[in-house]
């Protein structure tokens, strides 16, 4: 079986892939930088793609707009996602990454260096209020950073991160050309950061996928705040099922009362405006 990727080199915790096909990662021989664990390198290496449902969502809604596009990455991890969406909308006019971790945010610049010009990389956290913080790594997934201690792993490595405001960065983004296509994945942290965000934001957001996780320190109030001003911006509400590769329709109050039970089960939320 011809897999999607071969690692090529481990060298200081980050392990190059080469792709043995084209697809959305790049061309066919490309080379992907990732942390080096045994959940993204694994998967990349055998189907030589990221995440594919969330790239394609906000792919075709960003081919499908009438004007120009930008897109917001937070959590961005070894920015696969970004790459794979500035590989299949060349028009995307810039995309901001947000990533605390310093190992992740360095594969971001190796795996970016062909967008280079459109990227702004934000070596931060986002949190509700600016500071300092401390995050944990998931050692065996490197995509799972939190600052939230009851997300993370059996087996992590803690480092402390500098956060920024999530509503002044918000209002930064006020500089974006165009329509936006976001994606969160902040492990935990979602919807207290994005209930910050300044409404501009959603008014300008065509779609986004975001990490819904309910852990029991997710705050309720905070839950039905957001879904409530996503209400406002968004008419297609959809989550992954089980196996994370279909969707199904959802109401914003099954929404809410799944983001709040405390099971510790988690899916990611797909918005389309229209």
């Amino acid at each position: 079986m011809l897999y999607g990727g071969k690692r090529v080199s481990d060298e200081a915790s980050i392990t190059m892939i080469k792709l043995h096909r084209h697809s959305f990662l790049g061309k066919r021989n490309s080379v992907i930088y990732v942390p080096s664990d045994r959940a993204i390198t694994k998967s990349i290496i055998r189907n030589g793609y990221w995440e594919k449902e969330e790239v394609r969502h906000l792919s075709e809604k960003a081919l499908q707009a009438h004007r120009k596009v930008s897109l917001i990455d937070l959590g961005a991890h070894a920015g696969l996602i970004s790459l794979q969406i500035l590989n299949l909308v060349p028009g995307i006019s810039k995309a901001v990454l947000v990533e605390p971790v310093p190992l992740h945010a360095k594969c971001v610049n190796l795996n970016l260096i062909p967008f280079k010009s459109k990227i702004e990389l934000c070596n931060i956290a986002l949190a509700k209020e600016a500071g300092i913080r401390e995050g944990f790594t998931d050692v065996a997934n490197r995509g799972n950073f939190t600052l939230e201690h009851t997300a993370a792993a059996n087996k992590y490595e803690s480092i402390r991160v500098e956060t920024i405001g999530a509503r002044k960065f918000s209002q930064s983004l006020s500089s974006l050309e165009g329509d936006l296509i976001l994606k969160s994945d902040l492990q935990g942290l979602d919807a207290e950061v994005l209930d910050e965000f300044d409404s501009e934001v959603w008014e300008r957001t065509i779609a986004c996928v975001i990490e819904v996780w309910s852990l029991p320190a997710v705050n309720k109030e905070t839950v039905e705040s957001l879904v409530k001003k996503l209400q406002l911006h968004f008419s297609v509400w959809e989550i992954h099922l089980m196996d994370f590769e279909s969707r199904m329709k959802v109401s914003p109050d099954e929404l809410s009362s799944r983001w709040t039970d405390s099971s510790g089960r988690y899916t990611n939320l797909f918005l389309t405006k229209y």
